[in-house]
């Protein structure tokens, strides 16, 4: 009997292993189906009025990346580039942010690589297309980062000159 409930207990605690390490492994495909980071700039760093926004990206199907800009206590982001990311073959994508105005020398900027889905997509183009037909660029709420794709990359910069 004994060797019995050993060998029973024996199988639960493998079976309870495993668990963890196949649920591990299916996060990590999820995870590398979409997938974003932001190689520069790096934080802390100082830069100028506007700043190339650049990293890899492993875009999932009906998904775009967008990067957002805003200076650092604002409740309203603005979308940078003209558009969605260009994600090239092998992942990787640059866009020009432009960090406020003369107004904003010396304030921190937080920029922000972030994936969303078809509908934010057609809102955002929208976004662009009505701020370029109207000379205005109003903030707006950040859209919902993609399902699946993780905790959006952020880093913040200050504004020199």
């Amino acid at each position: 009997m004994a060797i019995r409930d050993a060998v029973r207990t024996m199988a639960i605690v493998v079976l309870v292993g495993c668990v963890p390490s196949t649920a591990m492994f299916a996060g990590q495909a999820s995870s590398a189906a979409c997938s974003v980071t932001i190689a520069s700039p790096k934080n802390a760093e100082r830069h100028g009025a506007d700043v190339l926004v650049s990293g890899k990206a492993t875009l999932p199907a009906g998904g775009s990346l967008w990067v957002f800009a805003h200076r650092k206590g604002v409740a309203l982001w603005w979308p940078q580039g003209g558009g969605a990311a260009s994600v090239k073959p092998g992942g990787d994508y640059s866009v020009l942010a432009t960090l406020g105005g003369p107004q904003d020398l010396g304030a921190d900027f937080e920029i922000r690589a972030q994936m969303v889905d078809r509908a934010d997509n057609a809102k955002l183009e929208a976004w662009f297309k009505n701020a370029e037909e109207k000379g205005s660029y109003p903030g707006m709420r950040l859209p919902a980062a993609l399902d699946g794709c993780g905790i959006p990359p952020e880093v913040t910069v200050t504004k020199t000159k």
